[in-house]
């Protein structure tokens, strides 16, 4: 299935505004078993590589092709691939940023509510100017990358303004005031911050907030949805589900793991339909 990528991907010049996506499968679920202690960023990069089709043009594989996303655009894959894996609706639950309360709050979200139209003017790179203490800086640059997000994953851990930064300056190509060049490492926190701002504007898909209510303490708060932390929480329950499912038919019936994995999904329910009835237990 070719989904639509809301800022799309430039290769030699030219921009492509959909990739082909499928859902995951069994061999998918057995790498997410295998994967469960790898970096979170890296692990759904590498979901998305598995599930995404290569391009011909420019020959990049698909790892390559993800980590070359923008921000935004993993984002929207990841949610279309939530949509095709586990259903358009789902539950989010968002606890009080509160300290006192931290009560979970429960919505109900759909991946298509979520989704963004394709940007009107996206480009490869960006220029913007930025006044700061009278001096005028012009500041090209790229938006940040799913490439850019995971190498600074592990910095982010211990210190996310160090990580923010790190992934700005990889993005920032040049700046230039009163015509000489300066160091992107330079640059002021005021005016890393203007140019942070343009960058959330012109990659609005990037970031998903919702501001909500506590009905418990009245306070009223900011959540960020992150797709990857959410759709690799609710696989890995579908795999852990999975693997109760072969543990159990394998001790009954003493089949394969292969062979059971290969089965239908219908067929494995009947089976454990038929245990439960002769064994007197229930499966859930």
């Amino acid at each position: 299935m070719w989904v639509p990528l809301p800022h799309g991907l430039w290769i030699d010049g030219q921009r492509y505004g959909e990739l082909g996506l499928r859902a995951v499968g069994t061999a998918d679920e057995i790498f997410l078993v295998e994967s469960s202690g790898m970096a979170p960023a890296h692990r759904a990069n590498d979901l998305l590589a598995r599930c995404i089709d290569p391009l011909e043009a420019g020959a990049l594989e698909p790892v390559a092709i993800v980590r070359s996303l923008v921000a935004g655009d993993r984002e929207a894959i990841l949610l279309h691939l939530r949509r095709m894996s586990l259903g358009d609706g789902f539950s989010g639950v968002f606890r009080c940023t509160r300290p006192a309360c931290a009560e979970p709050l429960e919505l109900d979200l759909k991946a298509s509510d979520l989704l963004l139209p394709p940007y009107p003017h996206a480009a490869e790179r960006y220029s913007c100017p930025v006044e700061h203490d009278g001096d005028l800086f012009d500041i090209r640059f790229r938006l940040p990358t799913a490439g850019d997000q995971e190498d600074a994953a592990e910095v982010a851990r211990v210190d996310p303004e160090a990580a923010a930064r790190r992934v700005l300056e990889r993005c920032v190509e040049s700046v230039a005031c009163d015509g000489r060049s300066v160091d992107p490492a330079a640059l002021a926190q005021p005016v890393i911050d203007q140019v942070t701002a343009a960058m959330e504007e012109l990659d609005p898909q990037a970031i998903i907030e919702f501001d909500l209510n506590c009905p418990a303490c009245g306070s009223s708060f900011s959540a960020q949805f992150d797709a990857a932390d959410f759709l690799l929480r609710e696989l890995d329950q579908r795999v852990d589900r999975v693997l109760r499912e072969v543990h159990t038919l394998a001790q009954y019936y003493h089949w394969s793991e292969a062979a059971i994995l290969a089965m239908p999904q219908a067929r494995r329910e009947r089976y454990l339909e038929l245990i439960a009835s002769a064994t007197g237990t229930s499966w859930s």
